[in-house]
């Protein structure tokens, strides 16, 4: 089973509510920049990397 670790240095951010405002609901932007942080680490060390065909398992380690 290959393993892959994706470390996002920094202080973790947890996901925000989302907030209204003109009849639309959207995601503070705190949360859309750590979000895309995430995506980039990980894309980083995933890139290469075919498509899974067996189920995954993702382990979360968040230090605060």
């Amino acid at each position: 089973m290959k393993q892959v670790h994706v470390i996002v240095p920094g202080q973790p951010v947890g996901k925000g509510r989302p907030r209204f405002g003109n009849g639309r609901a959207y995601t503070p932007a705190k949360t859309r920049h750590y979000e895309k942080r995430i995506a980039d680490a990980a894309y980083v060390e995933m890139a290469e990397m075919e498509p899974a065909e067996t189920p995954v398992k993702l382990v979360i380690l968040a230090q605060f």
